[in-house]
């Protein structure tokens, strides 16, 4: 309370403004996100009971605070856009934002948004038949935006490209992540529906030619500087090979089989049918936050120098059609929890460096 009226004595005197802007800016610091990490693309603000007492002492402090509080914002709820289309610079849509009577094309209405996280994992539903259709969840963005990222996607990331080039010329980075087993433990409708097709993200075969066909979707986005991708370029059995065989310290076999995975495993019958039942309850189990390069050697000698190599050739792919490009970030299988980003300096058309 002393300090709430210090401040109101000290904002009532004539001291220049700058000074309690200046204040405010201390207060209201933002936290980078960082250049290479499993969080978000925005950054992090102070919680509002840390700068409440600043922005309660009066009403000049209370405009100096929020003006500088809203710049981050997240929509959690449709009715809270009413709120954000005031106050715009950084904005993360969470699963749902896009909901009942919110516009699909409402992001193009904030005409100095920089930057947008978009939770996407309401981009499928069930059409009246009971399969699965893809869906915009939305279909505009502000020219002004700089970074875009994406989570939680099923959709290809076409669309998500097209949309880019279609609106933000100066977008400088961009994210483009997947819904997958490993951010999603419990399991989702889509891949409860879909326990054989975890291939989409995880996949080794023609990783090359999968970053030129991406990257030539892309050449028109002349500014581009930092790309994330939200695929893994490790062989699709490296799950299985893990979780059945590495576990128990054994090697993986050649030529794996889900439903002798499990067996081998002792989690299915070899006289009963096979059940993806079980296939899914591997698949999508709690995260592994110890999980690192040197956690399973053998999947260290079975995957890493072969999933490093295709990580770097594919980035210097992706270099050779974007020439802006400085960093391409891959989803890493050897990170934490597996959710961590493998990311490559691509200082030139020939090399790419760990970053």
């Amino acid at each position: 309370m002393a300090i709430v009226n210090d401040l109101q004595q000290f904002s009532q005197t004539k001291l220049p403004v700058e000074i309690f802007e200046h204040i405010a800016d201390y207060l209201v610091t933002f936290v980078s996100p960082g250049v290479n990490n499993s969080g978000s693309i925005c950054s992090r603000k102070p919680f509002f009971s840390e700068v409440a007492g600043f922005m309660g002492a009066s009403l000049m402090l209370h405009n100096i605070g929020m003006s500088r509080w809203v710049e981050v914002i997240t929509i959690r709820a449709p009715e809270d856009w009413e709120v954000v289309l005031r106050f715009f610079n950084t904005v993360s849509c969470l699963d749902g934002a896009f909901g009942s009577g919110v516009s699909d094309s409402i992001l193009a209405q904030f005409p100095h948004l920089r930057t947008v996280s978009i939770d996407a994992h309401s981009d499928v539903y069930r059409n009246p038949s009971g399969r699965f259709s893809y869906r915009d969840v939305f279909t505009s963005l502000p020219v002004s935006l700089v970074c875009l990222e994406i989570t939680h996607a099923h959709g290809p990331d076409l669309r998500i490209i097209e949309m880019a080039r279609t609106y933000c010329p100066n977008l400088e980075t961009l994210r483009l992540g997947r819904c997958t087993m490993f951010n999603r433990h419990l399991t989702c409708d889509f891949w409860s529906g879909f326990p054989f097709d975890h291939d989409a993200y995880i996949a080794s075969d023609g990783t090359n030619e999968y970053a030129l066909s991406v990257s030539q979707e892309m050449i028109s986005l002349k500014k581009l500087k930092n790309l994330r991708l939200g695929v893994y370029l490790i062989p699709s059995t490296a799950v299985l090979a893990h979780r059945a065989y590495h576990v128990q310290n054994q090697p993986e076999p050649a030529h794996i089989q889900w439903h002798q995975a499990l067996i081998d495993l002792g989690i299915a019958d070899a006289r009963q049918p096979p059940n993806p039942a079980l296939l899914i309850s591997l698949y999508h189990q709690k995260p592994e936050p110890n999980f690192g390069p040197n956690s399973c050697t053998l999947c260290h000698d079975a995957f890493f120098n072969q999933s490093k190599n295709a990580e770097q050739n594919a980035s210097v792919v992706m270099k050779e059609n974007i020439p802006s490009l400085e960093t391409v970030e891959w989803m890493d299988w050897f990170s934490p929890s597996h959710l961590g980003a493998s990311s490559y300096t691509v200082s030139s058309l020939t090399e790419a460096h760990v970053h």
